[in-house]
């Protein structure tokens, strides 16, 4: 009995920890994660990281990091991409790690409006180090910590893998984007115990942005810079998880400055996450570097805040002279 209650206790406290998908605050800036459509709706070759950090002690954080990279192969109007990205959760020893390849299409509606299909399979790999877990028997009568390791019986794995699914599809125009993505789409079982089933729940994204120019009217620009106001949302869903993030974007190129409102409350919202983020950023010859910081409204969860960094770069392999912005292929409008 006490084995069972013991692989019981370990089994839910991992699930509720491996059931929730990273949600980064900058997700304009970790596209090929937001949605596979976005795969080469830069029109160039484009690679970037993020990182992001949860918690306010080393001992307690979470940590994110992912890396990226995609192509548009204009002869084909197709792109494909590369996507890893790793959660380790300091506390428990945790750790995830997934390796993703995106495949878009381009398909133009008009000289106005282009809809990219995509499909994305992918592999992942997560453990935990039981090392850091206390159990009863490592505890002396005085209560002290004996340095030993337990003697449970626990009928347990700390490796497991898997495959999986993701699917998307994007809809942009000169000053406009809208999407829709599914990952997880095989609800791949992600149970640490024996013989355990604890499914892992799709995770549905809805997202999109309106660009409004901040060029002079009546004159013609001589200036390549991107100045804007972006209004931008994202609403993702996942198990009994549901949040709404929602903001702007304002770049006056070299400078991005940025708000969102993460977890409004809304009719389909089940979340108690709610912050307010604040972003900066800079971009210069198409490369960009943001910061953003997230300052929760609930002391309950992430007291601490939530840092994050991302960088991104476009280039053209084929020619390391061209501007990949010059391109006269419609792109899509996301700050970047």
């Amino acid at each position: 009995m006490k084995k069972l209650l013991l692989t019981a206790l370990l089994g839910g406290a991992m699930t509720c920890l491996q059931a929730q998908d990273v949600r980064f605050t900058q997700f304009y800036q970790a596209p090929v994660y937001l949605n596979p459509a976005f795969t080469g709706a830069s029109g160039a070759a484009r690679a970037g990281i993020n990182y992001r950090k949860q918690g306010n002690s080393e001992e307690a954080a979470y940590t994110t990091f992912s890396a990226y990279a995609d192509y548009y192969f204009k002869d084909f109007y197709a792109s494909a991409g590369l996507l890893f990205i790793s959660d380790e959760d300091a506390y428990s020893g945790y750790i995830s790690q997934t390796v993703a390849v995106p495949l878009s299409y381009d398909f133009s509606i008009n000289k106005k409006v282009t809809v990219k299909p995509a499909l994305q399979a992918s592999y992942t790999r997560q453990g935990i180090d039981f090392s850091k877990f206390l159990f009863s028997d490592q505890i002396d009568s005085d209560g002290n910590v004996s340095g030993g390791g337990t003697s449970e019986p626990l009928a347990v794995n700390d490796r497991i893998s898997f495959f999986d699914v993701s699917a998307g599809v994007l809809t942009y125009g000169a000053n406009w984007w809208f999407g829709y993505s599914m990952h997880n789409m095989l609800e791949n079982n992600i149970s640490f115990v024996e013989g355990g089933n604890a499914t892992l729940p799709i995770r549905y994204s809805v997202h999109g942005g309106v660009s409004v120019s901040l060029a002079e009217k009546g004159r013609k620009s001589r200036s390549k810079l991107r100045r804007f106001v972006m209004p931008t949302f994202n609403y993702v869903a996942q198990g009994g998880f549901s949040q709404l993030d929602a903001g702007a974007i304002l770049q006056y190129e070299p400078i991005l400055f940025g708000a969102l409102y993460r977890g409004i409350p809304n009719p389909f919202s089940e979340g108690e996450y709610s912050a307010v983020s604040w972003i900066i950023g800079v971009t210069k010859f198409d490369f960009s570097v943001g910061y953003s910081y997230d300052m929760p409204l609930n002391n309950r969860i992430n007291p601490g805040g939530v840092h994050e960094i991302s960088i991104s770069l476009l280039f053209d392999p084929s020619d390391p002279n061209a501007t990949p912005r010059s391109a006269k292929r419609l792109k899509c409008p996301i700050p970047y």
